[in-house]
């Protein structure tokens, strides 16, 4: 499809460099032993284009009279914890009736800069009968959430350097919401365990926009300042009560 992946480690790094011909501490990846970054190097694939056709992983692109050869890079990682948070929270554990009434009807959204996705009810997400539930016995309730980002960048040939330089950059967020516990259940007469997830998937606003990526990288090229459009922190909210805050300072 195009596409050509990389995996850099602490023992490859200096190899991986040479062979990507960029300097890798532009995507704030260290000298380290114990870390495994993947990189993924293509154009942007059209949607129109079959899968099984060629697509170059270099393209040129012309801003303001002058012509630039570009390339994509996209960063993820499954192990350097800078792109990933995670954190357990309790969300109720309690046998009062009205606090678990309460929290079965309320909702579990994330919050991603001015971006709120509601990803459901308490009683919905752990496909719970509201109605099986013994209000006066102890729920207890815990909220795991998980933030992964991944950055795209759009690279630009310096012929002077004869090297690729980051221009701009765009990302996306996968925000999950993993809930666990125990209830009483009062049709059977015992404890049950219970759990269920939800996640969604915010873009930063010019993910999909390749006129602003290819415009600001170069003009990022120019001017020797990456052009950043991110989403911001994502923050985990249970009813009106913000619980978990990931930030990113990455």
């Amino acid at each position: 499809m195009g596409y050509e992946a990389y995996e850099i480690t602490g023992q490859n790094y200096d190899i991986m460099e040479k062979l990507l011909n960029t300097d890798l501490s532009q995507f704030s990846i260290d000298r380290e032993e114990d870390f495994s970054v993947l990189l993924v190097i293509g154009d942007e694939i059209n949607p129109g284009i079959s899968p099984m056709s060629s697509v170059s992983s270099e393209f040129n692109y012309t801003y303001q009279g002058v012509t630039y050869r570009m390339r994509t890079v996209t960063l993820t990682s499954s192990d350097n914890p800078a792109y990933n948070k995670a954190n357990t929270v309790n969300l109720i554990n309690s046998n009062s009736a009205n606090l678990i009434n309460n929290a079965l009807n309320t909702a579990i959204s994330a919050l991603v800069s001015t971006v709120s996705k509601t990803l459901g009810y308490l009683y919905s997400i752990l496909g719970i009968n509201v109605n099986a539930v013994g209000t006066t016995q102890a729920m207890n309730l815990n909220l795991q959430a998980h933030s992964n980002w991944t950055r795209r960048y759009t690279q630009v040939y310096s012929t002077y350097d004869k090297a690729w330089a980051n221009g701009s950059c765009v990302e996306f967020v996968t925000c999950l919401s993993y809930i666990t516990g125990t209830y009483y259940n009062k049709n059977l007469n015992r404890a049950q365990s219970c759990s269920g997830q939800r996640d969604t998937v915010v873009y930063s606003s010019n993910y999909n926009n390749d006129t602003w990526k290819r415009n600001n990288a170069a003009d990022g090229f120019k001017t020797g300042n990456v052009h950043y459009n991110l989403t911001g922190d994502v923050k985990y909210k249970f009813g009106g009560t913000v619980k978990v805050t990931h930030t990113e300072n990455f």
